[in-house]
């Protein structure tokens, strides 16, 4: 890991543990410093991007820290390898820092004080803020102002929003607006983050696999890959890094190896329609039913109905109504639902008439509050499972499977 010395803004490497150091999130703009440009720093100095660099060092020295780690100019991005090795660890070190500085250079307006406010006790790591608190429509005003920001619909930054535990942001001309801390109501009500993983009270294991993917929905990175890549570290994987992949291979990707290195089923908790698809956890004994109301390729949808796998994080954008804590793992008995070393497991049917072995999935469409009727629609994902894998599957709306029944891919 590189960090900048904050008094000389020397880049050094460290090898194991590093010292303490603040963190930058940002939004990446023109002119950009490179860690090739930190090599001639009268050069480096000449870029649009080295101010925010400059000020991230003299936060960090506010805060007696002698270190800082910025991306742009801490990775050397000639060298695929490390860039690699890089993303793959970043969650690591975001939630190491012992400061993280959001800078949203989008938002010029000035910090919110109440001058009223009776004074609030100075932070013991910050003694230069002013020892004022904003009263409830200053509050509303700052929180209005943080909204306002690309930076929340960015996909890398929300790594940075829930990994380090201290996150203070500034605007477009350094001056201190909040904290995190301060704001983690109003955020979790925003953006569906629970409190507890703001705060670090509570684990991200703590929050099912779809739920964490929901947060990335309608976010937006510069390369498409990136989606995907910027959630490594929040699903708790690693992979390496395919530039040119496509976005949908790079979450396709990323959903085989979540499914490797956990069984948490509530990955295949997406869908295309108006409500969500639900995985019913059915007994290994229970003969498999055909319903309706298919949800998987809604109208106006692009994504084939055979699709196990969502495309992106935009696919569990609505929220399930949940009947119950969580999804239970059932028996298999036919080999593996994905290529992966742990697959997640179905129910076998009981059909004799198919060539092929089959299994099956068992989903159903919820509304926002509990469903009138005691038994809400479901469909039946129809798999073929051969020895490689998913070969094919079919989405039934309506039948018996009684009788011999075709499954084309």
């Amino acid at each position: 890991m590189r960090l900048i010395n904050t008094r000389t803004f020397e880049v050094k490497e460290f090898i194991g543990d590093p010292p303490s150091y603040a963190i930058l999130s940002h939004m990446w703009d023109d002119d950009e410093v490179t860690f090739q440009d930190m090599a001639a720093l009268p050069a480096a100095r000449k870029k649009k991007g080295f101010a925010k660099i400059e000020q991230c060092c003299k936060q960090a020295v506010r805060h007696y820290l002698d270190w800082a780690w910025v991306d742009t100019c801490c990775i050397d991005k000639s060298s695929s390898a490390e860039l690699s090795e890089s993303i793959n660890s970043m969650f690591r070190w975001y939630k190491r820092a012992r400061k993280c500085y959001a800078f949203l250079g989008d938002v010029d307006e000035a910090p919110v004080l109440d001058s009223k406010a009776a004074p609030a006790a100075v932070e013991q790591d910050n003694p230069s803020r002013p020892a004022l608190v904003p009263d409830n429509l200053g509050l509303f005003c700052v929180q209005m102002q943080l909204s306002r920001s690309r930076w929340w619909k960015r996909g890398w930054t929300l790594q940075e929003l829930i990994a380090p535990y201290n996150v203070e942001f500034y605007n477009c001309r350094w001056e201190f607006l909040t904290s995190k801390r301060a704001n983690k109501r109003f955020i979790s009500a925003t953006f569906a983050i629970p409190e507890p993983i703001l705060d670090h009270s509570d684990s991200l294991s703590s929050v099912c696999v779809a739920d964490r993917i929901a947060w990335a929905a309608g976010r937006k990175t510069t390369r498409e890959e990136d989606m995907a890549y910027s959630l490594l570290g929040i699903l708790g994987v690693n992979m390496p890094l395919l530039y040119g992949e496509g976005g949908r291979r790079a979450f396709v990707r990323l959903q085989e190896q979540t499914i490797a290195a956990s069984e948490d089923y509530t990955l295949f908790l997406w869908g295309h329609s108006t409500y969500r698809q639900f995985l019913v956890a059915e007994s290994a004994e229970a003969s498999p039913r055909v319903l309706s109301r298919p949800i998987i390729g809604g109208a106006g949808s692009s994504m084939p109905v055979n699709a196990m796998l969502a495309s992106s994080p935009d696919d569990f954008r609505t929220k399930v109504w949940w009947s119950g804590s969580r999804v239970e793992p059932v028996t298999r008995r036919h080999g593996p639902l994905l290529s992966a070393p742990r697959p997640a497991q179905v129910v076998d049917t009981d059909i004799d008439t198919y060539t092929n072995p089959l299994s099956a999935l068992y989903c159903e469409t919820l509304p926002p509050s509990p469903p009138p009727e005691p038994d809400p629609p479901c469909i039946e994902i129809v798999l073929e499972i051969r020895a490689s894998g998913v070969s094919n599957s079919e989405v039934w709306s309506e039948g018996s499977v009684d009788g011999e029944v075709d499954c084309r891919p």
